[in-house]
């Protein structure tokens, strides 16, 4: 259900050329609302503007596109529309050769302090300095023409770093010419460190995108338009690219690492692991497929077994570590020996292939999860109304917490926790009733 603040935001970005007028007299509340309108509708020209004239330092897409008070609908976990997603980046674009331009025009010395002050009235509406595309969902294997999956999102966003650091570099080389000029007139040349944007992303990274991705994460550190990474994931790239990845990468941005089909054996992670200490906010590091085999170790294998398990022990929040598909047979105790923060479950014995160890349940995951209870849901077979839930979360996110580690600890689900109830509620306009498809 739409709110009527919601209905309005649709009608107003329904003609193009009104809104653009509009939009520099739109209180900046209402922005929010016209940018999930305009991803809705698609309304790719809008949306460019919306963004350009972005009244917040924070574009926060998990923050924008969820379910809220104006809107039930939860965009942000449904696949992002391909031409809405370039019509944000276009948009970003447009924002910052604005900016640039406006900082590099020639001004005389009578009239440089009149227009600082208006190039501050200016800034205080323009302030965006972080675009976050976190919480953007991928759309896995499946082919879609409409949607756009995280290998293509790191494309594209890789390709606008690179285009904007281009376009900059040529403009103040045309404009270095030009830096003095008749009667003492002076360029504002330098580049304004508060200019620059930070896009907050989940990179996918092969073999065929590592030379694009690497280029854009070298030049961020210099050009208006900066790319972060929150979550890597990596497939079928040499220990020698993987390293040079991590070099480039904000150690205080990056939460999670995962290597996928990389064969990198015990001597590639050996190279990789060191890195890994580096990045302090590090939470979760997933190396599966890596070809580790201690069965048969020479000297310079457990030199480097070694090695990885002092590297291990500097990754104090590290909560999850998965190492499928290797052989560690009776060694895996040892690599975790200095984790204070992982446990091995007893399903898994030290002679099987695959190792999975996930971190224990703390009580403010419990909370949290508990505040996202839906208090207008039906209540399961257990009768208890989920507003009872949230409104008693302090005193049963202790009790719950205890239980969630009892069950991981023991690999047991409770019977009570897999029972439900379902009704079956057959489909207007179906004459046969006879197969599951025509009930929901």
């Amino acid at each position: 259900m739409h709110s009527l603040v919601f209905f309005c935001a649709q009608k107003v970005i329904s003609d193009h050329a009104s809104t653009r007028k509009a939009l520099d007299y739109i209180p900046r509340e209402i922005y929010p609302v016209l940018f999930k309108a305009a991803f809705l509708d698609i309304r790719t020209l809008v949306l460019r503007d919306v963004v350009q004239r972005w009244p917040f330092s924070i574009l926060n897409f998990s923050t924008i596109l969820k379910r809220c008070k104006h809107c039930d609908r939860d965009v942000i976990r449904e696949k992002p529309n391909k031409q809405c997603l370039q019509a944000v980046i276009m948009g970003v674009k447009d924002y910052l050769m604005n900016e640039l331009r406006q900082n590099r025009t020639p001004v005389s010395r009578k009239t440089k302090a009149s227009t600082s002050q208006d190039n501050i009235k200016l800034r205080k509406h323009r302030l965006l300095r972080v675009v976050d595309l976190t919480g953007l969902q991928d759309d896995g294997d499946r082919q879609d023409a409409d949607t756009i999956g995280q290998w293509s999102r790191t494309v594209a966003l890789a390709k606008a770093c690179i285009d904007i650091s281009r376009t900059s570099k040529r403009d103040e080389y045309s404009s270095s010419k030009r830096r003095k000029g008749k009667g003492g007139a002076l360029l504002d040349g330098a580049c304004d460190s508060q200019m620059c944007v930070e896009i907050h992303a989940n990179l996918f990274i092969t073999s065929n995108s590592y030379t694009t991705v690497r280029d854009a994460l070298q030049i961020g550190k210099t050009s208006l338009l900066c790319l972060k990474c929150r979550d890597l994931r990596a497939e079928e790239l040499s220990a020698k690219k993987t390293v040079s990845i991590l070099e480039l990468l904000d150690p205080v941005v990056l939460r999670k690492i995962e290597l996928r089909y990389n064969n990198l054996g015990l001597s590639g992670l050996n190279a990789v692991f060191p890195y890994f200490p580096i990045f302090g906010n590090l939470i979760s590091l997933k190396l599966p497929y890596s070809n580790i085999d201690v069965r048969h170790m020479t000297p310079e294998m457990e030199e480097s077994f070694q090695s990885m398990v002092a590297a291990f022990s500097q990754l104090p929040n590290v909560k999850e570590l998965n190492l499928a598909s290797s052989r560690l047979s009776g060694r895996i105790r040892e690599l975790l020996r200095y984790c204070q923060t992982c446990s091995v479950y007893p399903g898994f014995s030290d002679d099987r292939l695959y190792c999975v160890i996930v971190s224990g349940v703390t009580t403010a995951d419990v909370r949290a999860v508990f505040l996202k209870v839906n208090p207008w849901k039906a209540t399961g077979p257990d009768e208890v109304p989920r507003r009872a839930l949230r409104s008693c979360v302090d005193q049963l996110a202790g009790v719950f917490t205890d239980i969630f580690t009892h069950s991981l600890q023991q690999s047991e689900v409770p019977i009570c926790f897999k029972m439900m109830t379902i009704i079956l509620v057959p489909k207007k306009n179906q004459a046969a009733l006879m197969t599951i498809g025509r009930w929901r």
